[in-house]
């Protein structure tokens, strides 16, 4: 659990202790949290509106001036605009024939497992969604990271570092600070987060003949969404070709030094929580550019669950496998 400036984030599996007694979302949300390492490091909170997040963001400061003695200042204001971030509804059912999960003697404990797999994929496709959902070609989704840092000369363009790949053999490597001033996971207003599972027990269900028999259903649904407050606290380092990547970075492009620059991009003074994240193909490389050069950028530690984390100068560096190694050039 994380305080930033005065709010409260919470991971998946925090808000999970905090809903219903029964244990049941919470066993939900673990599954879902170990599956990818970004959901499991997301903070998140509720939205200010029913469908999202509206942020105001500073667009210009006020004017100053120097002054002659009998001349006086211009009145000036700083400019401002609103960003609206909607949810997406990301959801699934879960179905078993009745006579298939009473063959083990433990029905209930059948249909988790069964629904496990479908958790997964949810996990899957909320990574994918986090990084390349784009609401301008699929209105549905969510409004991912690469979307935003699409465009170099764009006015976050100073955040994108390239790796000097072309073509469509590039992934990316990301440095996303979680909380106040920089992202964070939304859900509406209102509402719970994590997924809302609905046990539907017994119904009629359908083969793909139309054939009917007695089976139990669940339904899933995850209305979730992400918000960027300051584009600043995020850097993207793209056009990193993985065909040229290698174990000395006598070729291709130099990961470690591409991650050096990166953390010298965000404000400085920033709260929150601070992590790389990168593909099982660059998280590979890294490491061996690392020990090729005896670099003392890379070390290792132990998380609270035992799990050893790779560190980048005190930053962790979580695998993303929803991180493609297809992404096209950067202009």
């Amino acid at each position: 659990m994380s305080t930033i400036g005065g709010d409260t984030y919470l991971t998946l599996t925090d808000h999970a202790r905090l809903m219903d007694p029964d244990g049941k979302v919470a066993k939900i949300v673990d599954t879902l949290s170990v599956s990818n390492e970004i959901v499991d490091a997301m903070l998140w909170k509720e939205g200010n509106l029913p469908t999202g997040e509206q942020t105001t963001i500073v667009t210009g400061y006020p004017s100053t001036a120097w002054r002659h003695l009998n001349y006086g200042y211009q009145p000036s204001k700083m400019t401002t605009k609103q960003i609206t971030d909607t949810c997406g509804m990301l959801g699934t059912f879960g179905e078993v024939d009745k006579k298939v999960a009473g063959l083990n003697g433990n029905t209930m404990d059948f249909r988790m497992k069964q629904d496990q797999y479908k958790l997964k994929a949810l996990s899957k496709d909320f990574a994918t969604a986090l990084i390349y959902g784009n609401i301008d070609t699929d209105p549905e989704q969510i409004m991912g990271l690469a979307p935003r840092y699409a465009l170099s000369t764009a006015t976050n363009g100073t955040n994108i570092l390239k790796g000097g790949g072309s073509g469509s053999a590039n992934t990316s490597i990301w440095l996303v600070n979680w909380g106040d001033e920089g992202a964070f996971g939304v859900f509406p207003k209102g509402s719970k987060a994590g997924i809302e599972s609905t046990d539907l027990g017994q119904q009629v269900l359908e083969d793909a003949a139309g054939g009917k028999y007695i089976g139990y259903q669940n339904h899933y649904e995850w209305d979730c969404g992400l918000t960027v407050k300051d584009w600043r606290n995020i850097v993207r380092i793209c056009n990193v070709d993985v065909s040229a990547l290698t174990a000395d970075a006598a070729t291709g492009a130099d990961v470690i030094e591409l991650m050096i620059k990166a953390t010298h991009k965000q404000e400085t003074g920033i709260t929150g929580k601070t992590e790389f994240y990168c593909n099982r193909t660059v998280f590979t490389y890294l490491d061996l550019q690392t020990y090729n050069s005896s670099n003392m950028n890379v070390s290792y530690e132990k998380d609270p669950h035992g799990r050893r984390v790779m560190m980048f100068r005190g930053f962790p560096v979580k695998r993303v496998d929803a991180i493609l190694d297809t992404e096209a050039t950067v202009a």
